[in-house]
This record gives structure tokens, C-alpha cells and sequence, in this order.
């Protein structure tokens, strides 16, 4: 990596390492002063986020400041910076979406209910790292999310998802179908009393595949989801703008049979007891091309490339994966590989 640049960027982290610090050092002293309860669990956290902050951004200036590093060593750091950033090369449609849902969550408690079709190959994964980056900045504390996988071989079903999220919110395993009732009203009554003021939960839930006959979607919406976003109006008057936030994130595509128009809704006509649709998009060359003069740090390594190298490498890469998300990944990669120094 150029030598004056890595120069510049210590000094640009030294000042951002001083703004944390005296943030740090400012919340702290607010925790003194502070007798409510609930102010003091939300002081918490923000002293822990400070806190992660504060060694991360240490341990990248003790890393900018080492004179050598390996080839390893660069490659590995520049791998790990391309995947942060990976999600930046295009999602302007949902960036629309979620600008409009997240206006009003701003404002008050609130719910939102988003899935995502074909996610491995659209790259579902860097939309839902987005979107968490985007709660995180605008709507507030963001607890630490309940994540629900279905393997390969799991059909999807109400019992299996219960059981998945009573790990986190414990409560009884589902006996009998006919105890499904029940114990959603006690996984509900489990979730708000973890929660408090201004708290921000998010469930996902990773599906394989749903075929036509499998009415799991349409359970969580109008069972599950709907009992327990319909429980925010009566709690809001002791815990103030709670919000529920849950993505269904689908790895191939999704049957008709299993998302009706009964169970979702639009961006004009918004609900948070209804689905909202994530559009994936594939990728264009111009973006990739713009993406790797932005975030790849080709041209500015030792080996610097060209700009007609980095556009023939946009223009070859989306020649050989029609710009498609989890291909292009690949190929950028692929490309680390070859050139990253």
C-alpha cells in the first residue's frame, strides 16, 4: 500500500480514536449522573458499542503503523475490507424501500416485516448487512438479533420455529400441536419483557426452498407476527418505540402459492403487520467498475493498476457472471487473488 497514504489514514483513525474517546469518556461520566433504570441500560450499551469501537479502531492504527506486514497478512486485511464494503456496489431499490419504512420507525414504535427471494445468488447476505448498518445509524440500539436457520434437510414449520426461538427467549418446547396457542403467548410475553425503551429487535429467519404446499409464511403473518406486533400499542405507554423488525431471507425462489397478495403490501401502501419485498437486483458494469475504484484499493497498492485495468476488469467480470450478485462476488475474489499486493 502507497506509503503516503497509509500515513494520511493514521492520522485520519487518530482523530477519529480522539472523538471516540472523549464520547467514551462523556457517556461515562453521564452514567454518574443518571438514576433511572431504564437510562442506565441504554447507557450501557452505548458504553459497550464505544468500547468495541474504540479497540477495533485501536487495533486497525496497530496495524497501519507496523512497517512490514506479509503478503498473507495484506491479502487477508483487503479480503476483509472488500467484504465489508461488498454491499455498497448497488441496492438502490431497496435503499427506496427501506428509506420509506424506516422514516416512520423513526418517529414512533413500529414494525417491519421484509423478505428476501433467491438470496444466495442475488446476494441476500449484503443486503441484510445493509439494512442492518442502516438500523444501527438511524433507528437506534439494535439487540442482538435472533438468527433461525432451516437446514437442507428441515421442512419449515410453526413447532421447529418455536423451539428455534425459545434458545433465545426461553420458554417451554412446543409438546403438541394443539399447545402452538399457548406458547406464542408466552414466547410474546418472554420478547417484550426483554425489551426496553428505544430497543430495536430483529429475527431472521433463513429458508432453503418452500414449495407450494408449505404455508409456513402464511402462519408466521397471521399467526405468529401479527399476535406479536399487535401487542406494541398496549406496551408503548411503559416502553416507548420498541420496534420489531424480522427479515425472511428464501435462498431459491418463492412459489406464488406461498406469498398471496393477502399476506403482503407495498411501499405505498406500507404495513408492518404485512410483507415487504427487498428487491435484489443483479449488478451492472458501471457499478462494479465504480465499486473497485472505490473500495478494492487497486490503484493504490505498490503494483497499482491502471484505470483501463480496473475498467477491463468491471467489463470481463460482468461479461462472465451477467452481473449476477453472488457471481460477481466470486469473480472479485478471484480477481483479490491475482492482484491484490
Amino acid at each position: 500500500m502507497n506509503t503516503e497514504f497509509v500515513q494520511i489514514k493514521i492520522q485520519a483513525k487518530e482523530e477519529e480514536y480522539k472523538l471516540l474517546l472523549e464520547k467514551y469518556k462523556q457517556v461515562n461520566a453521564q452514567k454518574l449522573r443518571t438514576l433511572d433504570d431504564v437510562n442506565q441500560v441504554t447507557l450501557n450499551e452505548t458504553v459497550r458499542q464505544l468500547e468495541a469501537q474504540i479497540e477495533s479502531l485501536l487495533a486497525e492504527l496497530d496495524s497501519l503503523r507496523k512497517p512490514q506486514q506479509s503478503s498473507a497478512q495484506t491479502y487477508r486485511q483487503a479480503t476483509h475490507a472488500w467484504q465489508e464494503n461488498l454491499h455498497k456496489i448497488n441496492y438502490v431499490k431497496v435503499t427506496s424501500t427501506i428509506n420509506t419504512v424506516f422514516g416512520q420507525l423513526q418517529r414512533q414504535e413500529g414494525s417491519a416485516l421484509f423478505v428476501l427471494r433467491n438470496s444466495r445468488s442475488m446476494g441476500g447476505e449484503w443486503c441484510i448487512r445493509k439494512v442492518k448498518q442502516r438500523i444501527s445509524s438511524e433507528l437506534g440500539t439494535l439487540v442482538a438479533p435472533c438468527n433461525i436457520s432451516f437446514a437442507a434437510h428441515q421442512t419449515a414449520g410453526p413447532v421447529a420455529f418455536l423451539n428455534s426461538l425459545a434458545e433465545r427467549f426461553p420458554v417451554d418446547p412446543v409438546a403438541t400441536p394443539t399447545s402452538l396457542t399457548s406458547t406464542i403467548e408466552r414466547m410474546i410475553d418472554r420478547i417484550f419483557q426483554s425489551l426496553v425503551s428505544g430497543n430495536i429487535l430483529l429475527i431472521e429467519i433463513n429458508l432453503y426452498a418452500l414449495n407450494p404446499q408449505n404455508s409456513f409464511l402464511e402462519w408466521f403473518v397471521n399467526t405468529f407476527w401479527l399476535a406479536l406486533v399487535s401487542r406494541l400499542s398496549s406496551v408503548s405507554s411503559q416502553k416507548r418505540k420498541i420496534r420489531l423488525l424480522a427479515i425472511v431471507s428464501v435462498r431459491g425462489s418463492i412459489p406464488r402459492d406461498c406469498l398471496p397478495t393477502t399476506l403482503c403490501c407495498k411501499k405505498t401502501n406500507f404495513s408492518g403487520s404485512k410483507i415487504l419485498e427487498l428487491p435484489l437486483q443483479k449488478w451492472t458494469k458501471d457499478e462494479i467498475c465504480n465499486w473497485l475504484f472505490d473500495f478494492s484499493g487497486l490503484t493504490q497498492q505498490t503494483d497499482q493498476l491502471t484505470d483501463a485495468d480496473i475498467a477491463q476488469i468491471a467489463q470481463t467480470i460482468h461479461d462472465s457472471t451477467d452481473g449476477v450478485p453472488k457471481a460477481v462476488y466470486d469473480e472479485l475474489m478471484e480477481t483479490m487473488n491475482q492482484y491484490a499486493c
